[in-house]
């Protein structure tokens, strides 16, 4: 799906949420966010019968209902990387939810957003792949500063010794893989590293207030 069509979506999505009727919206979103938790899977938060109560309940079409849901768990994910609720406001304005669905949102997320960040925190510790990974090697060759040595020598003894390469190899169930990262690459891979480590440092940290 392209940007465009997820913009169009999380509009129409805002829209039928906001169509609900607000005191119906905070045990909308509790049930969704606690169906997450214990299905472990957005496909089965709600059952095929509940979908079809649902539909009825709010006077909504199957494929309004369901936008509805993937709606309300894109505003949770979101509300999870925000992290702070001073933030979180300013985020439902930008997405034009409306003020009187604001506040089921927001107490949905007072009652059941520990346990949901709890949640995606274990979700990302068990991450994990059926594959073993049998070895793994590196290499970094750094670039030298000129000096008197001569540059035959120096390429005798390293012969990559101008063009700062870092050398990833690893095995998995016998397939052989090289990687090979110029200084750039390594820099920008280096910056994304920095970059999700200090996510998971926050997250931890906000999650240790709750």
């Amino acid at each position: 799906m392209c940007i465009r069509d997820r913009e169009y979506s999380l509009v129409n999505g805002i829209q039928y949420l906001n169509s609900l009727k607000p005191q119906k919206t905070q045990l909308f979103c509790e049930r969704i966010l606690n169906g997450l938790i214990e299905s472990k899977s957005s496909s089965e938060v709600f059952k095929e019968t509940e979908i079809a109560q649902l539909c009825t309940l709010f006077s909504m079409e199957r494929p309004a209902l369901l936008l509805t849901i993937d709606t309300v768990m894109y505003i949770y994910r979101q509300c999870a990387f925000i992290r702070l609720p001073k933030k979180i406001l300013p985020f439902f304005q930008q997405i034009n939810l409306s003020e009187e669905q604001m506040e089921g949102v927001m107490l949905a997320w007072k009652a059941c957003g520990n346990n949901y960040m709890t949640f995606l925190k274990d979700q990302s510790a068990c991450l994990t792949t059926d594959q073993k990974l049998d070895s793994f090697s590196w290499k970094l060759g750094m670039p030298m500063a000129k000096s008197s040595v001569e540059s035959s020598v120096l390429g005798d003894i390293m012969p990559n010794s101008r063009s700062s390469i870092a050398e990833l190899s690893f095995e998995i169930k016998g397939e052989k893989s090289d990687i090979k990262l110029n200084k750039t690459q390594l820099q920008g891979l280096y910056e994304e590293f920095e970059k999700i480590q200090i996510k998971i440092d926050e997250l931890t940290k906000q999650i240790t207030q709750f």
